[in-house]
């Protein structure tokens, strides 16, 4: 949440039809995932819907499978009376043919938010900031899937810090719950904003989804690496 505004990153929807080609078959998760958005947006009275990228699972363009499947999403996602925004993230190619009217497309580079009077950038965090939202001081991003392992458990997380001149990062855990978890490990090497900006990072801090904090992320790294 931030503000009136609930913000969700990596839904993956059409995940599915991927898996089924490796021989997993699973429901199909977009009524789920819609139902589990509203009910949140409804009962904390949000204005405000924006999802951080990886709409869909299918990098580029969308087979008319994923197609259904996102128009299954958004009219599901109606029930909750939010303007409802995306900010493209890097499956979403082509996604502005699968959008509908009343969803708004922002540019990869972000979007800004107001919290309490301060500038809020929203990005999925694979490309780097616009000028227009460079300058913020708290920037939430998505991308990294970041999880801790432990045997066949997988435990999504946040990840919260600093970075630069004070700047704040956060690092929401990924939306559909059938994604895998990456090690915060997986990070290093990879050419993107958040990866920089967690190579950059100071106090770089992990949660657990009810807010248990686990400590600092590189020492998570050094736990996690040998189980990935």
């Amino acid at each position: 949440m931030v503000g009136k505004t609930l913000v969700a990153a990596d839904l993956h929807v059409g995940l599915e039809h991927s898996m089924s080609r490796k021989g997993v078959r699973v429901p199909l998760q977009s009524s789920k995932m819609a139902g589990r958005l509203a009910s949140i947006a409804i009962s904390q009275g949000c204005r405000d819907i924006v999802l951080l990228g990886d709409l869909k699972d299918q990098v580029s363009g969308a087979s008319p499978a994923t197609a259904a499947a996102l128009a299954d999403f958004f009219q599901r996602l109606s029930a909750a009376r939010c303007a409802v925004t995306l900010v493209p993230g890097n499956h979403d190619g082509d996604i502005a043919r699968a959008l509908p009217q009343s969803v708004g497309l922002a540019s990869a580079g972000g979007m800004l938010l107001s919290d309490e009077g301060e500038s809020v950038a929203l990005l999925h965090g694979h490309a780097m900031p616009s000028e227009a939202v460079a300058g913020s001081g708290t920037f939430v991003v998505g991308h990294r899937h970041f999880a801790l392992r432990s045997g066949r458990a997988t435990v999504p997380l946040w990840v919260r810090g600093e970075f630069g001149a004070g700047r704040r990062l956060v690092v929401v855990p990924p939306f559909n719950e059938l994604l895998p978890g990456s090690s915060p490990k997986q990070a290093e090497g990879e050419r993107s904003f958040v990866a920089g900006a967690l190579s950059a990072g100071r106090r770089m801090q992990a949660f657990t989804l009810d807010g248990t904090c686990l400590g600092e992320l590189s020492a998570l790294a050094e736990v996690s690496a040998g189980e990935t």
